[in-house]
């Protein structure tokens, strides 16, 4: 039941929406929500729910035992850590051998994993690092750390949360006031047609053009790899407005995912931009937990081994770990740079930054979409002109001739429109007409949609 279906917006919503405001304040609100974000896990799939109550239960009980301040709760930590890890690794790390395996031809059509296993393992992990580091402080409820698992507002794909953002509203506190219902309609509206109009109308031509590889050639590949940056952001921050309107209109406070990322001049400033809860996630728990000290040379290894986490967690193929990698050697090379005073006091003019980081991410994405690494090194060579200069007209062919027009458009948007938590919907007529024509247009278009690309993770 993805946000972006017709059983999810037309009925299991509003259900879910007109009873919590019935009930909010009272002691049924987080029994409703729960029984909601059970509905949506089985509907999901029902296989794998008896699993993942195992797992939270477990979390539990561990969590339980780190409350009372035991002294080996170091141990306890990493017990439960080590069972999350192995959960997770029973989805997505299955041998040594999968990490030089190809994926499906195409990455569009891979499965979803149950239940978002990746988002609630993380979420699991910061929990009980919390806790061992003193920041949960009042024991949690079997239930409620089931609701903090699988609520079904950020259980597919993020964003990852911290048990301190969502607390109260499990609870069913969380106002649903008109303020709040407008500022949720409002995300909900303009993420679904960023996924709807835009993400998906490019992402059919990028599917079409990447299975057409003679001739393509410089300019062919830079149409492919341009378009599928536009694809995915608009994909990916599309759901994460959607997740973050449902989750006002509940009475959650959802951190934000993303903050105009193409518009970063430099590697750090995009990490800061992109997918900000995983970026926030992997510096609190990974990389300031390899410690740090005065040593440069520990801050480069501990970059990346942060970024080849990251890599390996949205899959276990070699073209993944390389491209982790490959953006742990722009930070690094970066923060290099930085050092040499020469070289930090030169100002490079904003749009040429912009441009140049556009294009190294773009580089980045060819080892992201690829499904080989013989794919990967096919199409970098193209991008970098070793495959000669290639036809426009044959990739247009293919593709359509409106293509960049499009991917032009919705490149425009990231550098001049805000993201949509950053405008301030007020209640009003004009407003409401707008939205309500927005959606409309958006949801006439939702029988062709395609499944979210971060559903995959």
């Amino acid at each position: 039941m993805p946000f972006n279906s017709y059983l999810f917006l037309l009925v299991f919503l509003p259900i879910v929406w007109v009873g919590l405001w019935r009930l909010q304040n009272t002691r049924w609100a987080k029994w409703w929500l729960l029984g909601a974000d059970i509905v949506f896990l089985l509907c999901l799939d029902y296989r794998y729910v008896p699993l993942l109550l195992a797992v939270v239960v477990a979390t539990w009980m561990i969590s339980k035992t780190m409350m009372q301040r035991q002294p080996d709760n170091r141990l306890w930590c990493f017990a439960g850590i080590l069972l999350l890890v192995a959960n997770f690794a029973a989805f997505k790390y299955l041998s040594l051998a999968n990490l030089a395996a190809p994926v499906a031809e195409d990455r569009a059509t891979v499965a979803i994993l149950p239940l978002g296993i990746s988002f609630i393992t993380f979420n699991l992990i910061g929990l009980l690092v919390d806790i061992y580091r003193g920041r949960v402080t009042r024991p949690l409820a079997a239930l409620e750390c089931l609701s903090f698992a699988g609520c079904f507002a950020y259980v597919m794909a993020g964003p990852l949360v911290r048990l301190h953002e969502v607390r109260s509203a499990l609870k069913g506190e969380g106002p649903t006031r008109g303020p709040q219902i407008v500022r949720g309609l409002f995300l909900l509206s303009v993420g679904l047609a960023k996924k709807v109009l835009l993400a998906d109308e490019i992402g059919r031509r990028v599917d079409h053009l990447l299975t057409f590889t003679d001739d393509r050639g410089l300019v062919g590949a830079w149409l492919v790899m341009t378009a599928f940056a536009a694809q995915i952001y608009f994909d990916f921050s599309g759901y994460s407005d959607m997740a973050v309107g449902v989750g006002s209109l509940l009475g959650f406070d959802l951190p934000q995912n993303f903050a105009s990322p193409y518009r970063a001049t430099n590697p750090p400033d995009f990490w800061r931009r992109w997918h900000m809860s995983l970026t926030a996630w992997v510096r609190d728990y990974v990389y300031l937990s390899l410690g740090l000290g005065r040593s440069k040379v520990r801050a480069v290894f501990n970059t990346f081994v942060a970024m080849l986490m990251v890599g390996l967690w949205h899959g276990t193929t070699w073209t993944f770990a390389l491209w982790g990698l490959y953006h742990a050697s722009l930070l690094a090379g970066y923060h290099v740079l930085q050092m040499i005073h020469g070289v930090r006091r030169i100002r490079v003019p904003v749009l040429l930054a912009r441009i140049g980081m556009f294009a190294s991410v773009t580089l980045g994405w060819a080892l992201f979409r690829a499904h080989s690494l013989a794919a990967s090194g096919s199409m970098l060579a193209a991008l970098i002109g070793l495959q000669g200069r290639g036809s426009l007209a044959v990739a247009l062919n293919q593709a359509g001739r409106s293509l960049p027009l499009i991917v032009a458009f919705a490149l425009v948007l990231t550098q001049l429109v805000p993201e949509p938590y950053e405008v301030h919907v007020r209640p009003a007529p004009w407003a409401a007409v707008a939205l309500g024509v927005l959606f409309a247009i958006s949801f006439a278009s939702m029988a062709g949609s395609n499944p979210f690309l971060y559903l995959q993770f």
